[in-house]
């Protein structure tokens, strides 16, 4: 617990993801419901709900009050929190779907059902956005109950889905709370078509 408040406390200040902004700058719907899956700090939150979107956030961690406090006080009524876990998902029907740098942390032997209820939650033409770690990255031989996806596989898990965006990242960079660390990433914008 020590260690989730400090990465808090350190990425607190962090603009949102990358290619949340891209989608938000190109790919941009009217303004409706968003689910943010491991929503943490609720930096990804605070940009969707600044672009008027209304955001569930959805954490392990009761991270409610921390993201709360950051939201101006007109637009609180755009922001619901729900404390779950990815192994005991549950989702209402959704246009958008967000979920960066949380997937990953479903254990292996739960990801496909989970992947299955984050499909059926959203909606025809709806979208998710967000990223899964690749079978190259480091941790992948130290977290082994963690969700390692290869190219092919993340390709696969989106048959009903129509690529708007992929981009395949390997880099060597610490991780927020200062470890090294060899990142293999996947970021997708995905658009439902079946």
């Amino acid at each position: 617990m020590k260690d989730i408040n400090k990465y808090y406390d350190l990425t607190k200040r962090n603009s949102c993801n990358k290619v949340l902004k891209y989608f938000i700058k190109n790919i941009m719907l009217e303004p409706t419901n968003a689910i943010d899956l491991g929503c943490g700090q609720g930096n990804d939150v605070i940009y969707l709900i600044d672009h008027g979107w209304k955001v569930l956030g959805i954490d392990k961690e009761n991270v409610e009050e921390r993201i709360r406090i950051r939201i101006d006080n007109k637009k609180q009524s755009l922001f619901r929190f729900e404390l779950q876990n990815f192994e005991n998902l549950k989702l209402n029907k959704t246009n958008l779907v967000l979920s960066n740098y949380s997937l990953p942390f479903c254990n292996k032997k739960k990801f496909k059902d989970a992947w299955k209820i984050i499909e059926e939650s959203i909606l025809e033409n709806g979208f998710f956005v967000g990223n899964f770690l690749g079978d190259k990255d480091s941790w992948i031989k130290s977290r082994q109950e963690m969700t390692f996806l290869s190219k092919n596989e993340v390709n696969k898990i989106f048959n009903k889905f129509q690529i708007i965006y992929f981009d395949e990242v390997e880099i060597d960079k610490p991780t927020a709370l200062g470890n090294p660390k060899h990142w293999h990433i996947f970021n997708v914008i995905e658009k439902k078509i079946k």
